[in-house]
């Protein structure tokens, strides 16, 4: 067990077990805006020589792809979080349900990179595509495929070697300067994010 495992273990169940578990981490420099992740990859991106989020080295490895899943996908309350009546987001949006992944089969951009596009594919629906589609040797997760992802598919690996209900899952976070001109500075991303865990409150 390693520190992410050891530190988190504990708060997936027994008497320190929480309500949920978000892993909160920075978008790339030119997206400002805020992002609830829905799928965690194993691959790490580093050299080929470094170990993937499942400990498994692909060098040395001829299990690597069998073992352990390439994807988990998000069990936040995305819906409620949300709190949209419809698919058609406002024209205001700060906050997206980021769908992107790819594997060596199939690549999903992230959802404002269709923004306007016809017909629009900016929907906020889990039914942008079903999980068990989610298929191939993964390349990138949601956010990457670097720190945030690890930490949010370490943890996905974990709840399903321990079990139990805790909803966990990633957001990602903008700067405040260079391209960004979504919020006026770090308290409003602060209260955008408070917001989306208020949300989520009616079903955790």
């Amino acid at each position: 067990m390693n520190d992410i495992e050891e530190f988190l273990s504990k708060y997936l169940s027994g008497t320190d077990k929480v309500d949920m578990i978000i892993v909160l981490g920075r978008n790339a420099d030119t997206v400002p805006y805020i992002d609830i992740n829905r799928i965690a990859c194993r691959t790490r991106g580093t050299d080929k020589f470094r170990k993937d989020n499942a400990n498994d080295n692909k060098t040395d490895n001829p299990g690597f792809g069998v073992r352990w899943k390439e994807f988990y996908e998000t069990s936040l309350p995305v819906t409620e979080m949300l709190n949209w009546s419809s698919n058609t987001p406002p024209s205001n949006q700060k906050v997206f349900f980021n769908q992107a992944y790819k594997s060596d089969t199939r690549t999903e951009k992230r959802p404002y990179l269709f923004k306007n596009e016809s017909p629009d594919n900016n929907t906020n629906t889990k039914d942008l595509y079903l999980f068990n589609e989610v298929t191939g040797k993964s390349v990138y997760g949601s956010n990457g495929n670097f720190i945030d992802n690890e930490v949010f598919y370490r943890l996905c690996l974990l709840k399903k070697k321990l079990g139990g209900n805790v909803p966990i899952g990633q957001i990602s976070v903008p700067l405040v300067y260079g391209t960004n001109n979504t919020f006026e500075n770090i308290q409003s991303i602060v209260d955008e994010v408070k917001n989306l865990i208020f949300n989520s409150l009616i079903v955790i």
